[in-house]
């Protein structure tokens, strides 16, 4: 792939090789859901390839292209830290990239290669006011449970979930102690109506919540799926 744009910075002192590639594994595993699923609408582009650039190990190239014609690729350059030395959320980076792919064009299959875009100038601009949308805050609900994960017996196992609408999803839940499947009603939005993508507190808390603050939260709604439901919007 060429490489076009400006020479590519060299990695900042203060993340090793290493951590840097661990980073970039996290957002690799992210944008596996993206290989088969639009990242727009028309004309619909998935995610090809996840690459770490060899001459920049603080980059992850990501190239999308129609699904069809490998011709219509174009690779994007990310950066895995911000202008301060952080690390960039892999929910932030992910919603970057459908902000810049929302604009991309049609290259009509006259390219043998993907061109290299190097967005991390534009994806530092995004940051500053990052938009997302009721995908991502659902996605970042149901991932507070990963299913298939090994599990101790106290553990919580997710069994199902569903979007209500576009403010709430609710999550079914196994627990042990009752062995019992409930539902909970969890907030896709904050107070001002912005999608909530960043869950970990609440993914945090949410065995202690089980374990002694249901009967303070119990829902009214029935539900065929789970025995009971219960509110935690307001979390």
């Amino acid at each position: 792939m060429d490489s076009s744009g400006p020479e590519p910075s060299r990695s900042r002192s203060g993340w090793s090789e290493e951590q840097l590639t661990d980073l970039h594994r996290t957002l690799m595993g992210q944008l596996l859901r993206l290989v088969p699923v639009p990242l727009s609408g028309a004309p619909a582009l998935v995610v090809r390839g996840v690459l770490q650039p060899p001459e920049d190990p603080a980059a992850t190239r990501v190239v999308v292209w129609d699904g069809r014609d490998a011709a219509t690729s174009t690779a994007y350059d990310l950066p895995l830290t911000d202008s301060r030395d952080d690390s960039i959320p892999w929910w932030s980076l992910i919603a970057a990239l459908r902000h810049l792919v929302s604009g991309a064009r049609d290259r009509g299959g006259q390219e043998a290669d993907a061109p290299v875009v190097d967005a991390r100038p534009e994806v530092l601009r995004l940051l500053q006011a990052p938009s997302y949308d009721v995908t991502d805050a659902l996605y970042s609900t149901v991932s507070m449970l990963e299913p298939g994960r090994q599990t101790t017996e106290e553990s919580l196992h997710l069994s199902g979930f569903l979007l209500l609408d576009e403010h709430t999803a609710r999550l079914y839940v196994d627990t042990p102690i009752p062995p019992d499947r409930i539902g909970l009603d969890v907030a896709l939005r904050d107070e001002n109506g912005n999608a909530t993508v960043d869950h970990t507190a609440l993914a945090y808390a949410l065995p202690s919540l089980v374990s002694d603050e249901l009967e303070w939260n119990i829902s009214e709604v029935r539900d065929p799926y789970c025995s009971a439901v219960y509110d935690f919007t307001h979390w």
